[in-house]
């Protein structure tokens, strides 16, 4: 079995066998081994001998589906485990054919998605049609096939959810093939099931004076999912983390200068705690959240008994209910182009959405709140909404 330095010049220079199967290891990776069939089929394999056994043969999947990089990734990352004593083969054997797509949906979310994606619950709604098609079915027998079958039922009624359905399956197998549950991921090379247009919706001065009439106290809105919305608009967050707030995460309230919101990790999306300075309105419509919701550790407190904060497509609803054209995300859209319009610069804009730095300085280094800045874009921010509220001509809020 020859020994040689892969690389992706290499693997493209190699040539099938007249006949059989030829196997090249890796000179950089101990065991990881490339496999070329006479049919053209490519595959990567980790050799290696567990603990007081016989050696093993761990399949890490095909030549199309996973990378040179990836390879060495999965196989370096196995033999750490062999190296801790355990036989991930045998691992493999028990649990090969009893884990259903179920199970492993379920191995998915409490193993990788709950602890670290802030969006799971949303993995867990997309992951329902994906459950209910491959119910009893096992997950190794899932194919190609399968899965644009899949996409292609759920991109009949709604293209863009088959799109997210897409991504959340990429990153299910991918994480089963790196912790050895299954050989490929199936969903690896399939497109997206249509293009998207990115939204770029800002309300308009006569849409902000709308949607504040139909949030106040003489509208026909549940006064919690309206103030919520109204808050979104004013302070630029996302609208999972505003329709979640607890009292907990709200502090110095009846302080002027210094009354905000600290969202933990846990709740935002960059997984980095966050700070929201309260201004004079803002502030106002939390102190009626907690008068209205007494009792409840929700600032805006469902009206279903199995929930305790809004669930965020309630606001969605609310919005669709009023026939609207815009969402609640377009309301965080709003507030920071009009930041931009009142010239606050781009920095301050950044620290307000929580934004990750996209740099090593100011993901690692910068750790400054910029909570004075913030609150002066905000308190700006909000005597433009007052404006716009008693406005009459049609222009966007930006």
């Amino acid at each position: 079995m020859p020994k040689i330095a892969l690389s992706e010049a290499v693997i493209a220079k190699l040539k099938p066998p007249a006949s059989g199967r030829a196997d090249y290891t890796d000179s950089r990776t101990p065991g990881l081994t490339l496999r070329l069939t006479a049919t053209g089929h490519g595959s990567w394999s980790l050799r290696y001998r567990p603990r007081g056994g016989k050696p093993e043969r761990l399949t890490l999947g095909s030549l199309k589906a996973v990378t040179l990089a990836e390879a060495r990734q999965r196989a370096k990352a196995l033999n750490g485990s062999v190296a801790d004593g355990q036989n991930p083969q045998a691992i493999r054997r028990k649990a090969k054919g009893a884990m259903s797509f179920d199970a492993l949906a379920d191995a998915y979310l409490t193993g990788h998605a709950m602890p670290g994606k802030a969006s799971w619950k949303n993995d867990l709604g997309y992951l329902k049609r994906a459950r209910s098609a491959w119910a009893g079915r096992s997950a190794e027998s899932i194919v190609r096939s399968d899965v644009v079958a899949l996409l292609e039922a759920i991109r009949a009624t709604a293209p863009v959810s088959a799109n997210r359905t897409r991504s959340v399956l990429v990153t299910l197998f991918n994480w089963a093939v790196e912790t050895g549950l299954i050989p490929a991921n199936p969903a690896a090379g399939v497109r997206a099931r249509t293009k998207e247009t990115p939204r770029e919706r800002v309300l308009t001065v006569d849409e902000v004076r709308d949607l504040w009439a139909m949030t106040g106290p003489d509208g026909s809105m549940d006064p919690n999912i309206a103030g919520a919305l109204r808050l979104i608009l004013l302070t630029g967050q996302r609208p999972g983390e505003i329709a979640g707030l607890v009292r907990t995460e709200i502090c110095d309230l009846n302080d002027g200068t210094r009354a905000r919101i600290e969202l933990p990790a846990s709740r935002t999306k960059a997984r980095r705690s966050h700070l929201v300075p309260l201004c004079p309105l803002a502030a106002a419509l939390v102190r009626e959240g907690i008068a209205r919701n007494v009792g409840s550790d929700a600032v805006f407190a469902s009206a279903f008994a199995s929930r305790t904060t809004l669930a965020r497509h309630s606001l969605s609803q609310a919005l669709r209910r009023k026939k609207l054209s815009y969402t609640p995300h377009d309301l965080r859209r709003s507030c920071l182009t009009g930041l931009a319009s009142l010239g606050i610069p781009r920095e301050d804009r950044l620290a307000v959405a929580a934004h990750a730095p996209s740099d090593i300085h100011g993901a690692h280094y910068d750790k400054y709140e910029r909570m004075r800045e913030k609150r002066a874009a905000l308190v700006a921010w909000e005597t433009r909404i007052g404006e716009m509220v008693g406005a009459g001509r049609q222009v966007q809020a930006a």
